[in-house]
């Protein structure tokens, strides 16, 4: 079996990530890790992409779109993804992505807790 090569479809403030397993959409803010099962199909439309989710009939499909992408990088990538798709998607794509917030700093201990550590009694 053969591993799928890691593509990287950057687009306007967003970019999208594939390496045979979920994809990935980086966006200013925020990450979205989104499974093969939670995706109905793959779009390539001139300079965007748009991953459209699978969604009971009762729902409305949530849909993620680059745009300013390479027009053919988008293809590629489009075609990647789509090849991987499972023969059974799961039936509510959204509830399977997960979403974590980026760029929030890592809490760091105060300057004049480093320059003047506290002193403990012996």
């Amino acid at each position: 079996m053969t591993t799928p090569p890691s593509l990287v479809l950057p687009g306007g403030e967003s970019v999208l990530r594939f390496a045979g397993g979920p994809v990935t959409l980086d966006r200013r803010d925020k990450a979205h890790r989104i499974p093969l099962e939670a995706i109905s199909f793959v779009h390539a439309e001139g300079p965007s992409l748009a991953i459209v989710l699978t969604a009971s009939g009762a729902n409305e499909p949530t849909i993620y779109r680059v745009a300013g992408v390479d027009e053919a990088a988008a293809l590629a990538f489009a075609e990647a993804v789509t090849a991987a798709l499972p023969a059974t998607p799961a039936p509510d794509g959204a509830a399977l992505v997960t979403t974590s917030l980026l760029g929030a700093p890592e809490p760091r201990p105060a300057l004049w807790r480093r320059l003047w550590p506290r002193r403990t009694s012996s």
